[in-house]
């Protein structure tokens, strides 16, 4: 059977189970902070259909950085997900830009509930 590309399908077990491509662009994250984009906004499918969301002032190191890590409550706590912002290495990515500012935020989702925590550097 032929593979397929599909367009707005970010579950990563559902494209993989479709027989579709599926172009894992981690590494763009790196390749984001280095260009000349005022601010950016970054986006990442997760395994299941959950993102990530880096956003950034590209010529105001001052200004905060935001990184949001999303979840289902089955998935992970609260503090889990604020842990695995750091071990993504986002942070020290950020910081090595010369980033100081940086906001973590942890969403977790249960049902129709939302739990939220957030840390400073």
């Amino acid at each position: 059977m032929k593979k397929l590309i599909s367009i707005g399908k970010s579950d990563f077990k559902d494209a993989i189970e479709s027989n579709n491509y599926y172009i894992d662009k981690n590494l763009l994250i790196k390749e984001l902070i280095n260009s000349e984009v005022r601010i950016g906004l970054f986006l990442r499918p997760r395994r299941f259909g959950i993102v990530d969301i880096v956003i950034w002032h590209k010529k105001d190191k001052k200004k905060p950085a935001i990184i949001m890590e999303l979840k289902k409550l089955e998935d992970k706590t609260l503090e889990e997900t604020l842990k695995q912002i750091v071990k993504k290495f986002y942070v020290l990515d950020l910081q090595n830009q010369g980033y100081s500012n940086i906001i973590k935020i942890a969403v977790v989702f249960d049902g129709k509930n939302i739990n939220l925590k957030f840390e400073k550097n």
